[in-house]
């Protein structure tokens, strides 16, 4: 009995370990191309998600969210294809492109005031905007990130928010600041977030969310990303640009 269940267990400790010198590289990734190229340039981002880019960018990701659910009836087919087969991110336009050298994007899905769920990437080397987009939208269905995952009632769906931030550059945060009840001067919570890695997970905080390290580091434990008495892996301060936000079931 006990050789038959060895394997499992090592099975699943070899896929712990591969979950974390996965999250441990891209986040030495980020720091070592920040350091190399400096943070991306905010102006192309902020001109994405004023000249329509962002909005088509944010449609791409509903859809796919929606299609990870099983929900892709919402949208009915177009009358170009009368097979009757529900429509996806497949149906939609093309997906725009980077708008400079590709940075990370984080995905979230708000209900009223509150964040239920955000999953984002960092320096996604040669993939498209669009393929990163569409796996984080059907990453988002299933996320843990904010704690328990609950079922949304009908009437918060029809709350329910897709968002989307672009991430500029992550800054390491002194472990003197990490449990700070404030900010930093100079810090702006509207425009900066957090991510921090633990466990081989990683949680991204989107600006609003946390007004302090000390809140984001109690958003990472309620995520089960920091366990009780250990310290985070990583924990970097963002610059943001936000993309753009659309309602998740649209009128």
């Amino acid at each position: 009995m006990i050789r038959s269940v060895q394997p499992r267990h090592r099975a699943r400790g070899a896929r712990a370990v591969a979950a974390s010198l996965a999250i441990l590289a891209c986040a030495c990734a980020l720091v070592t191309a920040s350091a190399a190229e400096g943070p991306a340039s905010a102006e192309p981002y902020r001109l994405f998600a004023s000249d329509g880019r962002g909005a088509q960018l944010i449609r791409f990701a509903r859809r796919a969210y929606l299609e990870a659910e099983g929900r892709g009836e919402l949208y009915p087919p177009g009358p170009s294809d009368p097979s009757g087969r529900p429509a996806g991110p497949r149906d939609e336009p093309a997906p725009p492109s980077w708008p400079d050298r590709a940075a990370g994007i984080v995905l979230c899905l708000r209900t009223g005031e509150k964040i239920r769920a955000c999953e984002g990437e960092v320096l996604p080397a040669s993939r498209s905007l669009g393929e990163v987009v569409a796996d984080l939208a059907e990453r988002l269905v299933k996320s843990r990130s904010r704690g328990r995952l609950r079922p949304m009632s009908e009437p918060e769906r029809r709350r329910a928010r897709i968002e989307g931030t672009f991430v500029l550059d992550a800054a390491r945060l002194a472990e003197a600041d990490r449990d700070r009840r404030d900010l930093s001067p100079g810090w702006d919570p509207a425009k900066q977030g957090f991510r921090i890695e633990g466990s081989g997970r990683a949680v991204f905080i989107v600006p609003g969310e946390a007004r302090s390290p000390r809140k984001a580091a109690a958003i990472a434990r309620k995520a089960g990303v920091i366990r009780r008495g250990e310290e985070p892996a990583w924990f970097d301060r963002l610059t943001v640009v936000p993309t753009g936000e659309a309602p998740l079931v649209s009128p």
